[in-house]
């Protein structure tokens, strides 16, 4: 169970980086897709720092040596989907609502099975 969490983790950095590469490539047409209103500066500039954000905890997933950095990486994909949670679900402004309320329910189960890896992570 050990190594299939620390395979599932590495696989997690690995969708993390490929997302936040993706999302660089498209800002204007995923950050939409993400209930950002990219056609404002500061949803565009919200829509590249998350992008970014998600490379560098993609990174730091995959180049861990250990299982403490493991969950070290994980930590960090925890409390950034909480952060999407609590932005799409309550924001308002550069989040377009009703889209953000539907995105914030896709993220808890996410964050269920980050957690559920972290936890069987095994030195």
């Amino acid at each position: 169970m050990a190594n299939l969490a620390r395979i599932s983790a590495r696989l997690a950095g690995w969708g993390s980086a490929l997302l936040g590469g993706v999302v660089l490539l498209r800002p204007k047409e995923l950050g939409s897709k993400l209930g950002i209103d990219t056609k404002n500066r500061a949803g565009m500039a919200l829509t590249l720092a998350l992008a970014f954000r998600d490379i560098a905890i993609g990174i730091y997933l995959i180049r861990a040596r250990d299982a403490k950095g493991l969950r070290q990486g994980l930590l960090y994909r925890l409390v950034a989907e909480t952060s999407d949670t609590l932005m799409t679900g309550l924001g308002w402004g550069v989040i377009r609502q009703p889209a953000g309320r539907k995105i914030s329910l896709t993220i808890p189960p996410l964050m269920v099975g980050e957690w559920f890896i972290r936890h069987n992570l095994k030195d």
